[in-house]
């Protein structure tokens, strides 16, 4: 595959209005975007926002480019199956393929804070989840993930992932179900960083924090998008 741009797009969360407005006034064509996952699949869609999918698929057709989204925890897993809808492709895990001379890597899914105030199959699902296979990964020079590695940012720790927890956990939750929630939080990031090993990446871009930071470690680039922000890759 080759296109004249690559972009990465940050968490959606349903709301496409800035991504409909930069695909239609400031995408060059013959690009490619790659999103983070969190687009909002399987969530009850407003009909602006079904009305803003319409334009975003027709200015793609218009500008001969396309959007490849990966599943966040916000998305239901099972319509990540490699289906395409206009020029909307939501990538099955595992999914590898080379793009402009480089290697491109997708792994999606991540634990959400929020579950236990959702409604098991209306809004979450168990499944949605980061899973590590590592017989399915490859060796790859971009990895696009939802969430991050255990040594990118945000920096972890029990006690820092525990604020974290707390400013996210309406008030209410029972002890033994926050703390099981933080080791589920931290033990998923280290199979992240398990398939981050495995793929050898030379660039890792993700979502799923909501704040903006980049990071160069010793072997990789690690860029994680806030939401709706756009990186172009090289």
């Amino acid at each position: 595959m080759k296109y004249d741009n690559i972009y990465i797009w940050g968490d959606s969360h349903g709301d496409y209005f800035r991504l409909a407005k930069f695909v239609k006034w400031d995408m060059k064509p013959n690009s490619l975007i790659c999103h983070v996952g969190d687009w909002g699949r399987g969530f009850p869609l407003r009909h602006v926002a079904q009305g803003y999918i319409a334009e975003i698929n027709e200015h793609l057709r218009l500008k001969n480019s396309e959007i490849f989204v990966i599943r966040g925890n916000h998305d239901i897993p099972t319509d990540f199956d490699g289906r395409q809808e206009g020029k909307i492709t939501y990538l099955k895990d595992y999914t590898f393929m080379d793009i402009n001379d480089e290697r491109f890597g997708f792994i999606g899914g991540a634990t959400s804070i929020d579950r236990y105030f959702r409604s098991e199959g209306r809004n979450y699902w168990r499944d949605e989840v980061f899973s590590f296979d590592e017989d399915k990964c490859e060796k790859c020079d971009v990895l696009i993930l939802h969430t991050s590695p255990i040594e990118c940012p945000p920096i972890d720790s029990i006690s820092r992932l525990s604020k974290v927890v707390r400013n996210f956990v309406p008030a209410g939750i029972i002890q033994s179900d926050f703390d099981k929630l933080v080791t589920d939080l931290r033990e998923e990031r280290v199979d992240v960083s398990k398939a981050v090993a495995v793929c050898k990446p030379n660039y890792i871009y993700y979502g799923h924090f909501h704040f903006s930071e980049t990071l160069q470690l010793s072997n990789y680039h690690a860029t994680l998008l806030d939401i709706d922000e756009c990186a172009k890759h090289l």
